[in-house]
């Protein structure tokens, strides 16, 4: 009897540390949903009505992250991912604010080197 109790444990134990194992592998993604949307090499136009903020929304979002003011604002393909583009002017000049279209997180904000072309979807 002891030995089965021992057998048992000893299966759990594995058990528990095979589901650990798949978990650390596949990166909790079955039970974590971080709200980007990925669009590979697509277009980010033929990906508008993915976007689940609003481009209003991401100007707003922008502008309260850095204090100053939206001037132009356009869907953009980031490493594989859907985000808005926010050019914005703050008092040290502007700045090109990345906001994921998935989960409204601002992910970068950086100073415009005028590389990009900025477009004005309001």
């Amino acid at each position: 009897m002891k030995n089965l109790k021992s057998n048992r444990t000893m299966l759990l134990a594995f058990a528990g540390l095979f589901a650990a194992f798949v978990l650390v592998l596949t990166g909790f993604s079955a039970f974590a949903d971080s709200g980007r949307i990925a669009i590979g090499n697509d277009d980010e136009a033929s990906h508008t009505a993915d976007a689940r903020i609003t481009s209003e929304q991401a100007k707003a979002i922008a502008e309260d992250h850095t204090n100053g003011t939206a001037l132009s604002v356009q869907l953009e393909n980031e490493n594989g991912y859907l985000v808005y583009g926010v050019l914005v002017q703050t008092s040290n000049g502007k700045l090109d604010v990345k906001v994921d279209a998935g989960n409204g997180n601002v992910l970068k904000a950086e100073a415009d080197d005028g590389s990009e072309s900025h477009g004005s979807e309001d």
